[in-house]
């Protein structure tokens, strides 16, 4: 019987041992904590999330949504708007919309990104903000950006002390004219770093977002040229 006990407990912790911790990255070490959770109290409560209204759309929405063209015969600016706010605990690295606007120009039909600033994007979105923002922004589409662990990058430690840093960002085109859905699509990425230092995390986004970003303008051209 007591070896038994033994066989169990010893199972008990390797298989502890073996499991990933996947969590936020902002469980980092204190050496990546520090002077950060300012940043942490004012992302509470800061994540926007759709509403779509329980009417229905009338006769008119519809035909409008319907005579929806695309791909565009001309080129096009697009509102870049994301549902999530922007966590980084490198405060030297850009956000991920710097990097889709240096791939603006690798995009067909593509003339500019235009970023929509967090002031203007409240809790509770609908088809309408998006394209009330949108032309306000001077935008043919919208693409929003969302993500539903509401973070911008997660990790997980392997046995091998190593850690996957990865971000999955799913996004939608909204054509401004009709609201109409034009794509959805996901941006998934990750990397390796032997630690979760200051300098590995600043790395990870760095290399992270240049793959989202250069992903996006894939998606995006044969979205365009089709």
């Amino acid at each position: 019987m007591k070896n038994n006990y033994v066989l169990i407990i010893t199972l008990s912790i390797f298989l502890f041992s073996c499991t990933s911790s996947s969590r936020s990255y902002n469980s980092f070490a204190p050496d990546a904590e520090t002077g950060f959770s300012e940043f942490r109290s004012e992302r509470t409560g800061s994540e926007a999330s759709f509403t779509i209204s329980d009417k229905g759309l009338s006769r008119e929405q519809i035909e409008n949504i319907l005579s929806t063209k695309f791909p565009p015969d001309h080129t096009v600016s697009i509102a870049i708007m994301f549902l999530y706010r922007f966590n980084t605990y490198s405060p030297n690295n850009d956000g991920l919309s710097f990097y889709i606007m240096e791939q603006g120009k690798n995009i067909n039909k593509v003339e500019k990104f235009v970023p929509i600033h967090r002031v203007f994007v409240p809790q509770r979105i609908t088809f309408e903000l998006i394209q009330d923002l949108g032309i306000r922004s001077l935008c043919e589409y919208t693409l929003i950006f969302y993500s539903y662990s509401n973070r911008s990058m997660t990790f997980s430690q392997w046995l091998s002390g190593e850690f996957k840093f990865e971000s999955d960002i799913e996004f939608s085109l909204i054509d401004n004219r009709t609201t109409a859905i034009i794509a959805s699509d996901r941006l998934k990425s990750s990397t390796i770093k032997k630690g979760r230092s200051v300098k590995d995390i600043e790395e990870a986004e760095k290399e992270i977002y240049t793959l989202q970003a250069a992903l996006l303008a894939e998606k995006l051209n044969d979205l365009f040229s089709k």
